[in-house]
Order: structure tokens, then C-alpha cells, then sequence
């Protein structure tokens, strides 16, 4: 009885990972090989307010071209209202032809929705 416990808790630990696990950043996804398209951010931001309760998608604008720019809100509260809490913001391509920032906010932004970085929007709001 006591092996079947066992079996079952590894199982739901197990399942917990997978189902919650967020989804991969098109850099890592695409292998580091390619550029992410601006479909493949819309995309995975949207994937990421759909999975992590943390996380809030805005569009902030649009660029010359039309496309939306979003704005990818990080807290563990209402973002903004907690006083005591530091505001960040990241900033990343600015110019369209550098693209090495835009590459790099979005494996952040996998990095910290992993379990072991919640802690940190206790202390800050973030947005990227």
C-alpha cells in the first residue's frame, strides 16, 4: 500500500510539470537558427497570459508597418498597486534592425516564469 502512495504522489508530481510547464521561447524553439517573426511573438506572449497567472498582455501600440507591440506585465498582484513594490521596465528593439534584444526578452521571459523566480514579483512589478 505504501509503494502504491508513492507511485501515485511521483505520478501527480509528474503530470503537475507537464501540464503546467509554459511554453518554449521561439528562439530555443526554433533552435537558435532563426530570427522570431513577429506571428511567432504574438503568439507565444499570448500563450504565456493564457497559461501563467502572473503574466498580462497588453498591446501598447503598433509599428509603422501595423503590427502590435505588446507590453508582457509580470506580478504576482495587481500590477502597479502595491507601492512598496520596484517598477521595471525593459525595454528591447527599439530599431527594427536589432534584433538581438527581442531575442533575449523572450527566453527572460521563460526563464522567469519558471517556479524558482516567483518569489521575485513579490518585490517587483516588471514589464517587458
Amino acid at each position: 500500500m505504501k509503494k502504491i502512495l508513492v507511485l501515485v504522489a511521483v505520478l501527480q508530481f509528474i503530470a503537475a510539470q507537464v501540464f503546467t510547464q509554459n511554453p518554449i521561447a521561439p528562439p530555443q524553439k526554433n533552435n537558435f537558427k532563426k530570427l522570431t517573426t513577429c506571428d511567432e511573438i504574438s503568439s507565444y506572449v499570448l500563450q504565456l497570459e493564457k497559461q501563467a497567472g502572473m503574466v498580462k498582455v497588453e498591446i501598447a501600440g503598433q509599428s509603422v508597418k501595423g503590427r502590435n507591440l505588446y507590453a508582457v506585465r509580470f506580478s504576482s498582484s495587481a500590477f502597479g498597486q502595491d507601492q512598496s513594490k520596484i517598477k521595471v521596465l525593459i525595454f528591447a528593439q527599439q530599431h527594427g534592425n536589432e534584433q538581438s534584444g527581442k531575442e533575449g526578452v523572450l527566453l527572460l521571459m521563460q526563464e522567469l516564469l519558471k517556479p524558482g523566480n516567483s518569489y521575485l514579483f513579490d518585490k517587483i512589478d516588471l514589464v517587458l
